[in-house]
């Protein structure tokens, strides 16, 4: 138990005790994995609802400063108080270009803000859980769905004003604030680019992976190829792909390169 508590600090309530737990973790009077009083001596001291003490521990808890633990209360998670945020990262996988977007986070975000990142493999379960297991622990949240269903229930308990999708957008996350491509019309443009190059092949076959890869890529090359009267075909990387002369072909991951 807290031995003291800050008090006619001239701030709201919450924030005089979150207040009060940052200068009682400065003054080294508790420390990392230490139990913090229980909401009800919260309530208690500082006379206020309980719901008012639930805030000021959600606050720090979303801070990355404590964590709680369901029926035993919670506990100091970090000491350093000058955390002002701490982002939860969701990406499909780890690749080149995630892990170069990885890193511009780290360089961007400031040393007062504290990252964690996951990967749900495409496995709707898998983003389930994790994001249910963040709730309330994360000032912010970044989420790249990829082509998975349903996120926007997965998510709809976080506040999304501090929610933010990445990469692709499906109908039921409009409501947040995001950055994601036009794989349609990019995909057609680049190749729109490449066309006197592409024509010079009789056949031209993309290796597409429905689970994993975007449907707006496979849109932009059947377009293509309509518009300019080119032959195609789609293979799925789980077939055996056989390379045949005067074919084209257009992969969109490291392993079917290396197979072709």
């Amino acid at each position: 138990m807290l031995k003291t508590i800050y008090q006619n600090l001239g701030l709201t309530k919450t924030k005089e005790i979150v207040i009060s737990i940052e200068k009682t973790i400065e003054e080294k009077k508790i420390r990392k994995g230490d139990k913090l009083p229980s909401l009800n001596y919260i309530k208690d001291y500082f006379s206020v609802s309980r719901d008012t003490a639930i805030m000021a521990y959600k606050e720090l808890m979303a801070r990355g400063i404590i964590y709680s633990v369901v029926g035993k209360g919670y506990y100091l998670e970090n000491e350093n108080i000058d955390t002002v945020k701490k982002i939860f990262i969701l990406f499909d996988e780890l690749n080149a270009f995630k892990e170069s977007l990885y890193k511009s986070f780290i360089e961007h975000l400031g040393s007062n803000v504290e990252k964690e990142i996951y990967f749900h493999h495409f496995n709707q379960k898998t983003l389930k859980s994790i994001i249910e297991n963040s709730k309330g622990k994360y000032s912010h949240y970044v989420i790249m769905p990829a082509n998975l269903k349903n996120v926007g229930h997965f998510i709809k308990d976080l506040n999304n004003k501090n929610v933010y999708i990445l990469d692709q957008m499906h109908e039921d996350l409009i409501e947040y604030s995001s950055v994601y491509q036009n794989f349609e019309k990019g995909v057609y443009s680049c190749l729109l680019e490449l066309k006197e190059a592409i024509l010079k092949y009789k056949q031209f076959d993309i290796v597409f992976n429905s689970d994993i890869q975007p449907k707006g890529i496979l849109d932009g090359f059947t377009s293509f190829c309509e518009d300019n009267y080119i032959a195609f075909n789609i293979v799925s990387p789980k077939d055996q792909i056989i390379v045949a002369k005067d074919t084209l072909y257009l992969t969109l991951d490291d392993a079917t390169l290396i197979t072709i």
